[in-house]
């Protein structure tokens, strides 16, 4: 009989991952795709838009494209390797490089025609204006 260490949370652990790939990669083929890495992005929502922040650490502004088509946003590029120096002998490279994407389903009811990117820092943001139709009313009972 051997002893193994408990630890509760390493299933917790795969699970984001796991949640990653249920919401964002629906529908695709992920041994056909050549997408290597995902960003981590927060989503949220007021009364008048929803926002999109993901972490694009080390990417220039040119290396990064966002497009919707067909009711998605989507959010890719590539983040390029640096070049590895002769001589130098690695112990550990633990840093992603290649192409991302991430893919959100938009809610019918925005404005996808003034949806505004700002990159800075390593940190993209998007704002995404819902229509008139979903922002909240108060109605006066008369």
């Amino acid at each position: 009989m051997t002893l193994v260490q408990l630890n509760p949370s390493r299933n917790l652990v795969s699970r984001p991952k796991e949640i990653d790939r249920f919401f964002n990669n629906f529908n695709l083929n992920l041994e056909e795709s050549d997408t290597v890495w995902t960003p981590r992005v927060d989503v949220s929502e007021n009364e008048k838009e929803y926002t999109i922040v993901a972490e694009l650490p080390g990417l220039k502004k040119e290396d990064i494209h966002v497009n919707v088509e067909n009711g998605y946003l989507k959010i890719l590029g590539e983040k390029k390797s640096e070049e590895k120096t002769e001589g130098k002998n690695y112990h550990q490279i633990e840093r992603k490089y290649g192409k991302f994407e991430r893919s959100f389903r938009l809610p019918k009811l925005v404005k996808s025609g003034e949806i505004k990117a700002k990159y800075e820092n390593g940190v993209l943001m998007l704002s995404i204006p819902k229509s008139e139709q979903t922002v909240a009313k108060q109605i006066e009972i008369n």
